[in-house]
C-alpha cells in the first residue's frame, strides 16, 4: 500500500478515535489529542512536508466535523505538523523517549497556537489545561508511537 494512503488512513482513524474515544480517555482537565498525535507521528516519520499536509488535512476535518474553529484547528495542525518533520533531523527515533518528548513539546505549541487564535480568553487562564494535555500526550505517544510507525513506515523491501 502507498504510504500516502497510510497516511490518509492514520489520520482518518484518528480522527475517528478523537471523537470516539478521548472524551472517555480524559483525566481532569487533560484530554488526549489523539488527532495531533498523527500529525507528530507522520512528521517525525516522513518529514516536514508529509507533517504540513496531514496537519492541514487534520484540521480541515476536525473543524468540519467541529463546526467552528477551522481557522485554528488548520493553524495548529500545519504548524505542529511541519514543525516535527523539521524536529526529524534532531532527533534519533529509535530512542524510547524521543518521540514523546516531541509530542510533549509540540502539544504545547499547538495548544498555545490554537487557544491565541480561536479562544478568546487569556492564554494564562488554560495553561492548567494546556500543560496537563501536553504530559497525556507525551505519555500517550510512548504507547502509541511504535503503532503509529508501524502503520506509517512502509513495509521492508516495498
Amino acid at each position: 500500500m502507498p504510504v500516502a494512503v497510510r497516511i490518509v488512513l492514520v489520520v482518518l482513524a484518528s480522527v475517528l478515535a478523537q471523537w470516539g474515544v478521548s472524551s472517555h480517555l480524559a483525566y481532569g482537565p487533560a484530554t488526549p489529542d489523539l488527532v495531533l498525535l498523527s500529525v507528530v507521528a507522520v512528521g517525525l516519520l516522513r518529514g516536514p512536508i508529509a507533517g504540513l499536509w496531514s496537519g492541514f488535512g487534520a484540521g480541515a476535518l476536525m473543524g468540519s466535523l467541529h463546526g467552528r474553529a477551522m481557522t485554528a484547528l488548520i493553524l495548529s495542525g500545519v504548524l505542529v505538523g511541519y514543525l516535527s518533520g523539521a524536529m526529524r533531523s534532531g532527533l534519533r527515533l529509535e530512542h524510547r523517549w524521543s518521540a514523546p518528548a516531541a509530542a510533549l513539546a509540540l502539544t504545547l505549541v499547538g495548544q498555545v497556537a490554537f487557544w491565541m487564535v480561536w479562544r478568546k480568553v487569556s492564554l494564562w487562564s488554560g495553561m492548567t489545561e494546556i500543560g496537563a494535555g501536553a504530559a497525556y500526550n507525551g505519555a500517550l505517544m510512548l504507547l502509541l508511537f511504535p503503532l503509529l510507525a508501524r502503520a506509517i513506515r512502509p513495509a521492508e523491501g516495498s
